[in-house]
């Protein structure tokens, strides 16, 4: 209920919104909601999960894109990096990229198997 409101007074103040990040882990419902009370067709809807639903999302033109991260290599790079600096040294950053992948629905095909893949910009 709070989430349908907080989205509805979003778009309404200002109304010209073309466009919503979804950076919850369980973005359901804003999905649902901004399915729901506004022309998803009209604006971009991005998504930072790669679930089932939000596959579907896609597939139905409800997403323009999907921005998935490996929650584990965060998390290990997280530690990793801590650790380095608690010692006094610098982290190898070459093995802190953290990379991301990027799903469109024109490349779908077969499941999940082509996506486009960034890392860190180099």
């Amino acid at each position: 209920m709070r989430t349908r409101m907080v989205i509805a007074y979003s778009y309404a103040n200002p109304p010209d919104i073309v466009g919503a990040s979804l950076m919850s882990s369980e973005g359901r419902q804003a999905l649902d909601t901004l399915c729901d009370d506004s022309d998803a067709m009209r604006q971009v809807i991005i998504a930072h999960e790669r679930t089932d639903y939000t596959e579907e999302k896609l597939r139905r033109c409800m997403l323009d894109a999907v921005i998935a991260q490996n929650p584990g290599h965060l998390v290990r790079s997280a530690i990793r990096v801590l650790r380095a600096r608690s010692e006094g040294r610098e982290p190898l950053a070459s093995q802190e990229r953290i990379r991301i992948e990027i799903y469109i629905r024109e490349a779908l095909g077969e499941g999940w198997r082509r996506t486009f893949r960034w890392q860190d910009g180099r």
